[in-house]
């Protein structure tokens, strides 16, 4: 499977933080780490947009992240995407940068002219997620490879909170089908619910604005199974 590199493919599921390390321990996803691959990040994402909402109008969201001490990237990804049952499959494009400060034109060189939307003076913070991210690359046959996150922190407007706990497994090469076949796997060992709020929809409901899955987490057996069985 040739995948295109600025298409994001990911599972976002829920599992109580106590529950964590029993996951992790258990032969499903220990047998299939990828020697040397875990990591334990510290992330720090500030999501950006105009006062008029010009690039959420626009189908896009955009964030500054922090990583460690200094490495930073701008990342927009694109709403036009499958969103389904805690699958996305979005369009999503990054950029280094050398600071936090947010950039335009920077993206026109990876195909996507933001400068025609917005100018970096424009663009106001308008919440932030800081999450501790343990991550694994896992080994799920002998072409897919799915990175599997787990993230804890919250997501913060102005003077409120909300809690983050969740999963993702992201397609990082090889087949969705396998991922999926994995997911259900996983789902079913541990009772995994679909996570359906991105940190960005979870955040714009801080703000009180209005999103599009507001529905609770549903159990994700059921959800994976269908589909699984659409491919």
């Amino acid at each position: 499977m040739t995948m295109d590199k600025q298409v994001e493919t990911e599972l976002k599921l829920q599992l109580a933080p106590e529950n964590w390390p029993a996951l992790v321990a258990a032969p499903l996803v220990r047998d299939r780490v990828k020697p040397g691959s875990e990591e334990l990040l510290q992330l720090i994402s500030t999501y950006y947009d105009t006062k008029d909402w010009a690039l959420r109008r626009a189908g896009m969201a955009y964030r500054v992240r922090q990583t460690g001490a200094a490495a930073f990237e701008a990342t927009v990804k694109m709403d036009k995407g499958v969103v389904r049952d805690g699958l996305s499959e979005r369009k999503e494009i990054t950029v280094p940068l050398t600071d936090a400060r947010p950039v335009v034109r920077e993206f026109t060189a990876a195909g996507l002219d933001l400068a025609k939307l917005v100018q970096a003076a424009s663009l106001q913070p308008l919440f932030t997620v800081t999450v501790a991210r343990q991550v694994k690359l896992l080994q799920l046959d002998r072409e897919t490879v799915a990175e599997l996150a787990l993230d804890r922190g919250e997501v913060r407007a102005g003077q409120k909170t909300a809690p983050i706990a969740e999963l993702e497994l992201e397609l990082k090469a090889g087949s969705l089908k396998t991922l999926l076949t994995y997911a259900v796997a996983l789902a079913a060992q541990f009772q995994l619910a679909a996570g359906l709020q991105s940190k960005y929809e979870q955040g714009l409901q801080l703000l009180g604005e209005p999103v599009r899955n507001r529905k609770p987490a549903q159990p994700a057996g059921p959800a994976l199974q269908k589909l699984l069985a659409a491919l």
